[in-house]
């Protein structure tokens, strides 16, 4: 059965290039021998991505709110059940004020995961995935629009698949967003009140580990939807029978010095750079425009 289907993968690949191939002679034919037009850069990623953050940020800024609705105001509390434990020698036994810690973070949990259900979480992931899926389609298009001078049929038996492993491996970094959050916050305040720390400090340092939470959930807009669309954009090119792609980065202060030193260069999609093709990199927003004169070589 692998067999077979692979066969069959291999069948369409070749089919795909050869026509490809047709394709492409019949435009140079049209253009009397000359070169292909050049295709258009692709739109920026970064509205999607900023859609992405806004949807991240209502789960930091609840989870902010719940700190300081519950947390927050019992932190005197802690301090004093954990001082009045303390015993003479400096060893402290955390049983006297660690339940009071326990008590209040199952019950910020509780609180907000009625607010954000599975089925919630899966429904935000899979938003995302449609949303670039749909961005990348219309980027690809407006290339082969460009070059061939009319839309260029896709066949894209693979995309399905695609879309579920990303709205997957996305569901998992949501959730933990929270996940994280809880754990780095019961340890600031286990800790704070274990070394004798004023509320006021162990407020601050929870504020803290806020902005670490915050801009971890911008990370994962940034990279997780870069990196779905270069691959969309890989499996969209090669899928028709284009082996070579031009590096195109994202014109801005923040691309890397290497990823700049590749702009304007034709790479192989077979045989990938240090680092990757376009978007595999973490943060990476450069990529990949389609080479079409090279598949007829």
């Amino acid at each position: 059965m692998v067999a077979k289907s692979l066969y069959n993968q291999i069948r369409m690949d070749n089919l795909a290039a050869a026509h490809l191939r047709e394709t492409v002679q019949r435009r140079r034919a049209l253009r009397g021998g000359r070169p292909l037009a050049r295709p258009p850069r692709p739109l920026s990623t970064k509205p999607l991505e900023r859609r992405y953050f806004v949807e991240l940020k209502r789960i930091t800024d609840l989870l902010r709110d719940l700190t300081k609705q519950s947390l927050i105001p019992g932190l005197s509390d802690i301090v004093a059940q954990a001082k009045s434990a303390r015993p003479v020698t400096d060893s402290l036994r955390l049983d006297d004020f660690s339940d009071e810690v326990d008590k209040i973070m199952d019950y910020i949990r509780g609180q907000f995961l009625r607010e954000y259900s599975e089925s919630k979480i899966i429904g935000l992931a899979v938003r995302v995935a449609e949303s670039v899926e749909t961005f990348n389609g219309q980027q690809v298009d407006k290339a082969f629009r460009k070059v061939f001078g009319a839309d260029y049929s896709r066949f894209e038996p693979w995309l399905t698949q695609e879309l579920k492993a990303f709205t997957k491996g996305n569901v998992s970094l949501i959730k933990s967003i929270p996940d994280q959050y809880f754990e780095k916050v019961e340890g600031v305040v286990l800790r704070g009140a274990q070394a004798g720390k004023l509320s006021r400090d162990i407020a601050s340092d929870i504020a803290n580990q806020f902005g670490v939470t915050e801009r971890r959930a911008a990370l994962i807009a940034r990279d997780q939807v870069a990196s779905f669309n270069g691959q969309l954009t890989k499996l969209r090119q090669t899928s028709v029978g284009v082996t070579k792609y031009t590096w195109s980065d994202s014109g801005d202060e923040r691309v890397r010095p290497e990823h700049a030193a590749r702009d304007g260069k034709i790479f192989s999609w077979s045989d990938p750079p240090p680092g990757g093709h376009p978007g595999e990199d973490v943060l990476c927003r450069c990529v990949a425009l389609p080479v079409f004169d090279e598949t007829t070589a």
